[in-house]
């Protein structure tokens, strides 16, 4: 799903998203209303797509899991530290957030005490850091709108240094990175 900020006369910025698989195949059309063309595709980017918001959606509903059965706990907490400040803007470490630590992402990224964690839930952050690193190789790689796989055979499941993308519903691997 990728956002666009739209600036209108006195308001503040709006976020518009745009529907993820329209853009796989090289629209930028709005979520809103909308009724995708391209759901049932079966092209690479789309199945990355699929696997990718599942991924999330499983994450996220862990995420509310941990907040509800903390917010219980820090209650009485929160009401001896007085009014907390305003939460932060700032993106949070998923890693960190699996084990219910807010830190901010900003210079996070080799100081994260949970970046070699081997639970399940960093498991879930990397396959979905993977499937979306998968995403982007495809993307770049094409350099042109993907054809729907309704239409004739999908070339595009070569990455830019010619091995092919090891990629199967149950699990994601990757070749080894060009150096």
């Amino acid at each position: 799903m990728s956002i666009e900020y739209d600036r209108q006369e006195g308001e503040r910025n709006k976020r518009q998203q745009h529907c993820t698989f329209c853009k796989n195949h090289g629209k930028n059309l709005r979520k809103s209303n909308h009724k995708c063309q391209h759901e049932e595709c079966e092209c690479l980017l789309c199945q990355l797509t699929r696997v990718s918001r599942l991924v999330m959606r499983h994450q996220q509903r862990l995420w509310r899991h941990l907040k509800d059965a903390s917010s219980r706990e820090d209650t009485e907490d929160a009401a001896a530290h007085g009014p907390a400040a305003a939460s932060s803007k700032q993106q949070k470490c998923d890693m960190c957030r699996n084990h219910g630590v807010m830190k901010e992402k900003r210079a996070h990224k080799n100081a994260c005490p949970y970046q070699d964690c081997l639970c399940a839930l960093c498991g879930l952050t990397k396959k979905r850091r993977d499937v979306m690193r998968h995403q982007q190789r495809v993307r770049r790689s094409c350099g042109e709108p993907v054809p729907c796989r309704r239409s004739p055979p999908c070339p595009w499941w070569r990455l830019t240094w010619g091995s092919p993308l090891l990629w199967t519903p149950g699990s994601i691997t990757t070749p080894p990175s060009p150096v």
